[in-house]
């Protein structure tokens, strides 16, 4: 294997492989095998870079085959190229197998969660929450105390931890204004079933009109009634089984997108792959960092210069701190603007008060 880029390079490139084979290595030093032909690798941090105000770095390893043909497309390039057909299309390719794969290691790691990972998962995600909060109060009335604060728990793992354990999953959504898309549409009466989980899919869908809900088992995961919104995509770029049930809730007007219409739904909407393969990198993306976090809290877990007792609880000292450095500026400093804040978390304050767990 010859090594094509390293985990936090620079994204100075993506690339077009040919034929052959890739590998993306994670920390760890796993390796995973990605093949195809024509697939644009390396698209994942290119396209974040597009949106964002600072540099973006490698999230992993990546390696070719020996025999592996590549070519390097600069950035600015695989701008232009991502509305072409060819160019946009195999990008989505590349980044939604890789998004298969990343579910699957991601999968398996949350599968080997002890309960103390468990636990600190949950104390990430209130001391996100809560932190959230102080950030949000110290940018708005701008007073020194509260901002320094704000830095302070803004610096923290946990709140690393937090901000990727409560970040929402990217999605697709399309600017329906002035398109004429009847030729795609679609109506589903009330509590029809567009898709069954389980099932092979090969089409995606945009919705125009109504809701759906959504199904994982028996269980309604969450509801979708935005007009202009993607569901689908990846049954669309690799035939995968649906991950979901999707069922009209009222009456819903759909555009129906196969590879056989694909061609005609792009000529009038040059944009679908730039917004695909923008969710995919962002999904993509956020699978690494959470894999690299629960792996961080395998190793800690295991970590012989770690106290047990901060192993016991994980994540509470960093909780009760959090409340701890609050009440002593508000004892001193009386704000108003945190007295909702205090009234909102008063049962953490009366534990760490106490000295008890919430």
């Amino acid at each position: 294997m010859q090594k094509i880029y390293t985990y936090l390079d620079n994204a100075e490139s993506a690339y077009l492989l040919k034929s052959g084979a890739v590998y993306f290595e994670i920390k760890s030093g796993e390796i995973h095998k990605i093949e195809g032909q024509n697939l644009i690798v390396g698209s994942l941090e290119v396209i974040r870079q597009y949106s964002s105000p600072t540099p973006v770095f490698r999230i992993c390893t990546m390696h070719k085959d020996d025999q592996a043909q590549i070519e390097p497309i600069n950035p600015v390039t695989l701008k232009k190229l991502l509305s072409g057909y060819n160019i946009g299309f195999n990008t989505c390719i590349f980044l939604a197998k890789l998004q298969i794969e990343t579910n699957s290691i991601l999968k398996e790691r949350q599968a080997k969660k002890s309960e103390n990972e468990k636990k600190y998962e949950e104390n990430a995600r209130k001391y996100y929450e809560a932190a959230k909060e102080i950030i949000a109060t110290g940018e708005k009335f701008r007073f020194p105390d509260i901002i320094k604060l704000a830095e302070t728990v803004k610096n923290e793992i946990i709140f690393e931890t937090g901000q990727i354990l409560c970040r929402p999953k990217a999605s697709v959504q399309l600017d329906l204004a002035g398109k004429n898309l009847d030729s795609f549409n679609k109506s589903f009466p009330p509590g029809s079933v567009i898709c069954q989980e389980g099932n092979d899919g090969t089409e995606m869908f945009i919705v125009n009109s109504g809701r759906i809900a959504v199904f994982i088992g028996q269980n309604q995961v969450a509801e979708i009634f935005n007009a202009g919104a993607v569901i689908g995509e990846i049954a669309l770029i690799l035939g995968e089984k649906r991950s979901a049930t999707l069922k009209a809730v009222s009456g819903c007007v759909l555009s129906v997108i196969e590879k056989n219409n694909l061609h005609d739904f792009h000529s009038q909407n040059s944009d679908i792959f730039t917004k695909i393969s923008s969710a995919l990198a962002e999904r993509v993306y956020h699978n690494f960092q959470m894999i690299y976090s629960i792996d961080k809290q395998l190793e800690k877990q295991t970590d012989p210069t770690i106290p047990d007792f901060l192993k016991k609880e994980p994540g509470q000292e960093e909780l009760n701190q959090l409340f701890i450095k609050i009440a002593a500026l508000q004892k001193v400093k009386k704000f108003e603007q945190l007295k909702p804040f205090m009234e909102k978390y008063k049962a953490e304050f009366e534990a760490v008060k106490n000295n008890k767990t919430p």
